[in-house]
């Protein structure tokens, strides 16, 4: 009878936080409400409130759970190739794939996440920690010694990895492929 209880709390959870995901890939966090997942899960405020008692800790386990379903690339792997250039072809063209599955959900994400204040608290700090990595890692490939082109590299590599770069260039007609090439082309051409 535990077991059977269990169960089927663990799927209400799971229900809530699918619904949540749902929601930020549809409409985006900023327009996700608490009665909304509510709705969607099919399970009242109270319940809600049980298993999530506040938008902070529903926004970062349907955050988690994103992430676990979808992982972004894996950083460290890029550090195994020696060449810059090759490096940042592989970094961009795994991040862009990943834009590329999940157009909405990223463009949701991106533009809600510095104006929902429950999204400040965890996803914020995790994306700049893993921005920050993800450039230091494409940038200390190329061991510029000089300061100022290391400040233009450091640029070129922020622009090459934001969702909105991807955006407009495959808006202008890029297939991803192209997009990468042209970016991996902005980086290595940067000082």
């Amino acid at each position: 009878m535990q077991k059977a209880r269990a169960a089927k709390s663990d799927q209400t959870r799971q229900r809530i936080i699918d619904a949540g995901v749902e929601l930020h890939r549809t409409v985006g966090p900023a327009a996700t409400s608490m009665s909304a997942v509510a709705d969607l899960a099919g399970v009242s405020r109270p319940t809600l409130y049980g298993y999530f008692p506040s938008e902070a800790q529903l926004f970062q386990a349907c955050t988690l759970h994103w992430l676990q379903e979808d992982p972004p690339p894996d950083p460290s792997r890029w550090m195994e190739i020696q060449e810059p250039r090759d490096r940042v072809e592989l970094a961009l063209t795994q991040l862009y794939e990943n834009f590329d599955r999940n157009p909405r959900m990223s463009e949701n994400v991106f533009r809600d996440m510095y104006i929902v204040a429950s999204m400040m608290e965890f996803t914020v700090p995790a994306f700049e920690a893993a921005l920050a990595a993800e450039t230091e890692i494409l940038v200390r490939g190329f061991d510029d010694q000089n300061a100022e082109v290391k400040e233009r590299r450091v640029a070129a590599v922020a622009v090459a990895l934001s969702f909105d770069t991807w955006r407009v260039l495959t808006q202008q007609g890029c297939a991803t492929a192209e997009a990468v090439d042209l970016m991996t082309d902005v980086v290595v051409r940067a000082p």
